[in-house]
C-alpha cells in the first residue's frame, strides 16, 4: 500500500515497486479500494514511460503465456 500512496502523491515509482504493486494484485493481497486507488492515481498523475515499462514488463511476467506455435 506504501507504494499506491507514493503514485497518489506524484512520486515516480520504480520497476520493483511497480512489480510490487503487480504481484499483489494477482496474489489477491490488495482489495478493491486500494487496486481503484492505484488506478485513479495513474489517471490523475500519469505515468511516465519507465513506469509503462516497468508495468508492461510485470504483465509478462506474471500473467498466462500463450504458445502459438502449440497446436490444438
Amino acid at each position: 500500500m506504501e507504494n499506491i500512496k507514493k503514485k497518489m502523491i506524484g512520486i515516480e515509482l520504480d520497476e520493483r515497486e511497480i512489480e510490487l504493486i503487480i504481484n499483489d494484485i494477482n496474489n489477491g493481497k490488495l482489495n478493491e479500494v486500494e487496486i481503484a486507488g492505484f488506478i485513479f492515481s495513474q489517471q490523475i498523475k500519469g505515468m511516465s514511460i519507465k513506469e509503462i515499462v516497468a508495468m508492461i514488463d510485470a504483465f509478462v511476467e506474471t500473467g498466462s503465456k500463450i504458445d502459438f506455435e502449440q497446436k490444438p
